[in-house]
């Protein structure tokens, strides 16, 4: 057997190799937040895709982040630059509960513009499996939770 990678995931590191905690995620909810996490994004694919055509990275994307047109622009951005080497993982908020269509049109619009999209922590947060059944049509990948 041969086994090779074809995808990975790109995740917020902090110096010592932590994620950086909730202060990073409560910032996503900012502008400000979002800048930054653009800025770095934008270095990082640009250090791992540039001389790597064949390989694919899934960036996490918190539901918040969709409010803000900065973010919408920086996907345009990147699929333009990088196609389907780029992929969205929509990660969970457990702190906040919706209904099931509260992504919808959000999946759609990320469906349209030529995204593959996952859906990270099913059963847990508010991405449950109601949530996904809904959104099977759109969806490429499931990443299941295994809890304690």
């Amino acid at each position: 057997m041969n086994a090779k990678v074809n995808t990975h995931e790109m995740l917020m590191r902090d110096s010592s190799g932590a994620f950086p905690g909730m202060e990073f995620l409560n910032s996503l909810t900012t502008p400000e937040g979002n800048e930054q996490w653009i800025s770095i994004s934008k270095k990082s694919l640009a250090d791992a895709l540039t001389a790597h055509p064949q390989r694919k990275i899934y960036i996490n994307l918190e539901p918040c982040q969709m409010e803000f047109d900065s973010v919408w622009q920086f996907l345009e951005e990147i699929h333009e630059q990088y196609g389907s080497q780029v992929a969205i993982e929509i990660t969970e908020r457990r702190e906040t509960i919706h209904s099931l269509d509260y992504l919808d049109e959000e999946i759609l619009r990320l469906k349209r513009m030529g995204f593959e999209l996952a859906i990270d922590d099913v059963c847990a947060g508010s991405n449950s499996y109601a949530f996904i059944v809904r959104q099977l049509s759109a969806i490429q990948r499931i990443k299941l939770s295994l809890l304690v």
